[in-house]
């Protein structure tokens, strides 16, 4: 899917579930994804970060899961650079310098990744009328 096709996709299913939402993809470099959490998070908005392969870490730094791709909500920022997140309810970390995100043409697989999206809830005068 296109990152167009997910805002609409994520946009209709909170809509269909009577919360409304907007979204937008954060264009940012590897190097900018801790400080462009922060900025959001700073603006009231959530964020959701996608990343490939999945690289999340325990709190001691020990890998926990090292496997394809994933989208997750961010829950938090370390003063040590790592973002906190959440997958399937579980709190792992995710390394922005890791060098599968530093060097993406270095992966195995070629086209590694990291990106965000900004999530923020529509207040009552804000909502649209479908």
């Amino acid at each position: 899917t296109t990152a167009k096709d997910r805002i609409y996709r994520f946009e209709r299913y909170m809509r269909e579930h009577g919360v409304p939402v907007s979204l937008e993809n954060i264009e940012c470099s590897q190097e900018e994804v801790y400080q462009r959490c922060k900025e959001a998070a700073e603006l009231g908005k959530r964020v959701i970060i996608s990343t490939c392969p999945v690289r999340l870490e325990d709190e001691e730094g020990e890998p926990a899961q090292t496997d394809g791709g994933h989208a997750m909500t961010v829950t938090g920022l370390t003063d040590d650079g790592r973002i906190e997140v959440s997958s399937w309810g579980e709190k792992y970390y995710i390394s922005p310098e890791d060098t599968d995100y530093a060097a993406p043409e270095k992966n195995r697989a070629g086209n590694a990744y990291i990106r965000l999206q900004s999530v923020w809830f529509k207040e009552e005068d804000e909502k649209e009328t479908y």
